[in-house]
């Protein structure tokens, strides 16, 4: 498992943070599913596409998403920052059609701080702003033998709090929570043995593991136990 996953995710509330990729409005659903509140969707009128609670119930429930429709991003952003700054809602989705400047960007985070809410813009690819807390690239995930359509690879690629990093994720609609790819190796009769599973808990605890390790400069192997702390 890649460390920094908990540090990173559930978002960091009070602040405002990016999605791109063809998977983020899934990622700005998941956002609001998990803050468990109330979540404003803010589109402009001119958007090809529309938003269907009702498609997006297998991960937020639709009594508790509210979609408006601005003239144009201009009215958007002052939408979103009104709604920011109230501290009624859990999450605010801003859909992004132009770069913010730094300006419009800074708003927001005070928006945000001061009501205590979290926001997500979703931007087109290389549309980032300077202002932004986090930024993550989200795809979807193929995997023939699973045929999961919930399978996500979530990248984020800046933290003004931490590092950067990867995962392969899954939603849990049962537990209602991010389930992460965990791969945890052994070593038995001088043999890795691989064992994988989907992790859907949020825990963090001591993992000891018999492994396998190279011996010093002969060829040889050696085991040894190996003890890590692991969040999921």
């Amino acid at each position: 498992m890649q460390s920094g996953f908990p540090d990173t995710f559930p978002l960091k509330r009070g602040r405002v943070h990016e999605a791109c990729g063809p998977a983020a409005p899934v990622f700005g659903a998941i956002v609001g599913s998990m803050l468990q509140g109330i979540t404003l969707w803010i589109r402009e009128e001119r958007a090809h596409e529309r938003v269907n609670p009702l498609g997006l119930a297998t991960v937020l429930d639709p009594a508790q998403l509210l979609v408006a429709f601005a003239k144009n991003q201009a009215d958007s952003l002052a939408v979103a920052e009104e709604s920011l700054r109230e501290g009624v809602l859990s999450c605010v989705l801003i859909d992004i059609s132009r770069p913010l400047n730094l300006r419009e960007g800074r708003r927001l985070q005070l928006a945000a701080k001061a009501g205590g809410t979290t926001g997500l813009c979703l931007i087109p690819e290389g549309m980032g702003s300077n202002a932004a807390e986090t930024r993550w690239r989200v795809r979807p995930a193929f995997d023939a033998e699973k045929g999961d359509s919930t399978l996500m690879h979530w990248e984020i690629i800046k933290n003004k709090s931490g590092t950067i990093g990867a995962w392969d994720v899954q939603w849990s609609q049962k537990a209602r929570w991010v389930c992460m790819y965990v791969c945890m190796c052994v070593c038995y009769t001088h043999t890795y043995v691989c064992m994988c599973a989907y992790v859907c808990a949020y825990v963090c605890a001591y993992v000891c593991v018999y492994v396998c390790a190279e011996g010093e400069g002969d060829g040889s192997q050696e085991a040894r136990w190996v003890c890590m702390y692991v969040c999921t």
